[in-house]
C-alpha cells in the first residue's frame, strides 16, 4: 500500500518539477528526496511484489497526467452582460502575437496547447530552459509601441474604446473583446497584426458567431503581414541600408508577401539568384557559399516582434556561419510609424464598409 501512495505522489511532484518554475525546485526536490529515503530505509516493512509494482507503475501515470490536465484545463466561459450594448460605443482591438515576459506554466501552454496532456509538461519543461537565457522577454514591448502610437492616432480620428490582445500572453483576445462587450461596445473592429488570418484561431477561445447572434457586429482586417505598406516598409529599410548584400535570406514561407517583397527588391537592382526565401537556414547558407556571397542580410519576416523563436535563431543559429560570412540580422518586424501607417490604413478599409 505504501509503494502504491508513493507512487501517487511521485507522479505529482515529476510533473510540478518539470512544470514550477525554478523558484519552487527546493521545495519540491525536497519533497522527493525525503519519499525516496523513506522507501529506503523503510523498504523492508513494505509489501512487494509484481502486482505492487505494476499498480504503481500504473497510479504514477495516472496521478502524472491528472496533475498536468488541473494544470493546463481552460477556464470556463462566463459571457458578459449583452444588455449594456449601445448603437453609439465602438472599439478596436490590437491583436498580435505576444509572449510571456517571464517563464509561467499557465502562459507557456501557448507553445504547446495542441500537444497530448502527457506530453505538455515536457514541453513545459524545454520552454523553462529556454526562458532561463531572458531576464526579461520583452517581445511584447515592440507590440506596444505599435499599438500606442495607433491609439493616439485612432483617438485623434474618432472617440473609440481601445484595447490591446495578445495572443499568447494577457489581456488575451477573450479578455478585450468582453472587456469592449461590458463597456457597452456594439461594433469592435480588430486590427489582426499577425502574418495570418485569426477567425479561426479566436474562434477557438472566443465564439464570434453566437457573439454576433447577440447583435455584436465584429470586423477583422486582412493581416498587416499582408498589405503593401507592410512590404514597401521592408523594401525601403533594405535600400537604405548603407551595404549592399550580396545575399538575402527571407526567413518565411512561400507567400505572396514574402513573393512580392523578393520581386519588388530585385526590380530595386538585387539579383534574383542572391535571395532565398526559406526557413530552412542551412541549406541557406549553403547555397550562399556555393555562389560566394560573403555579405548576407537575415530578414526574419516570420515574427511582428523578436520573442523566443528569434533569439534562438540570432543566438544560435547565425553565429554557426559568422566565421565564412557577413551576417546583418533583422530579428523581426520591429517598431516603425509605416508599421502604424498600415495598421490604420487596414482598420479604415474594414471601417468603411
Amino acid at each position: 500500500m505504501h509503494i502504491v501512495l508513493f507512487s501517487i505522489l511521485w507522479g505529482i511532484l515529476i510533473t510540478l518539477i518539470l512544470v514550477a518554475p525554478t523558484s519552487y525546485y527546493p521545495l519540491l526536490f525536497a519533497f522527493l528526496i525525503i519519499s525516496l529515503l523513506i522507501i529506503i530505509f523503510s523498504r523492508k516493512y513494505f509489501i512487494t511484489n509484481s502486482k505492487i509494482f505494476l499498480l504503481g507503475f500504473l497510479l504514477f501515470f495516472v496521478s502524472y497526467g491528472l496533475c498536468s490536465f488541473i494544470i493546463f484545463k481552460q477556464s470556463k466561459i462566463s459571457y458578459p452582460d449583452f444588455s449594456n450594448l449601445q448603437d453609439t460605443k465602438k472599439a478596436v482591438i490590437f491583436y498580435s502575437e505576444g509572449e510571456m515576459e517571464k517563464y509561467s506554466p499557465f502562459y507557456a501552454d501557448y507553445f504547446f496547447k495542441d500537444k497530448n496532456i502527457f506530453l505538455k509538461p515536457l514541453y513545459c519543461f524545454k520552454i523553462k530552459r529556454e526562458y532561463s537565457a531572458f531576464v526579461v522577454n520583452e517581445k511584447n514591448k515592440e507590440l506596444t509601441k505599435v499599438a500606442q502610437e495607433l491609439k493616439k492616432a485612432i483617438l485623434n480620428y474618432k472617440p473609440y474604446y481601445f484595447y490591446i490582445a495578445f495572443e499568447g500572453y494577457v489581456p488575451s483576445i477573450r479578455d478585450s473583446i468582453y472587456s469592449a462587450i461590458k463597456d457597452g461596445c456594439k461594433d469592435i473592429y480588430l486590427i489582426n497584426y499577425t502574418p495570418k488570418e485569426i477567425e479561426l484561431k479566436i474562434n477557438k477561445s472566443v465564439d464570434l458567431n453566437f457573439l454576433r447572434d447577440k447583435g455584436i457586429n465584429i470586423k477583422i482586417t486582412k493581416p498587416i503581414y499582408e498589405s503593401d505598406q507592410f512590404i514597401n516598409y521592408f523594401v525601403n529599410k533594405i535600400n537604405n541600408f548603407p551595404v549592399r548584400y550580396q545575399g538575402i535570406l527571407i526567413y518565411d514561407a512561400e507567400t505572396k508577401t514574402s513573393s512580392k517583397l523578393k520581386e519588388k527588391l530585385v526590380k530595386y537592382g538585387y539579383k534574383e539568384s542572391g535571395i532565398i526565401i526559406s526557413k530552412n537556414i542551412k541549406d541557406a547558407f549553403a547555397y550562399f557559399k556555393s555562389q560566394g556571397f560573403k555579405d548576407i542580410l537575415f530578414l526574419n519576416l516570420y515574427q511582428s516582434s523578436s520573442g523566443i523563436e528569434a533569439e534562438r535563431i540570432i543566438n544560435n543559429e547565425l553565429p554557426k556561419y559568422t566565421q565564412e560570412f557577413k551576417v546583418h540580422g533583422i530579428k523581426s518586424w520591429g517598431y516603425d510609424m509605416e508599421l502604424v501607417k498600415a495598421c490604420i490604413k487596414e482598420f479604415r478599409e474594414i471601417e468603411e464598409k
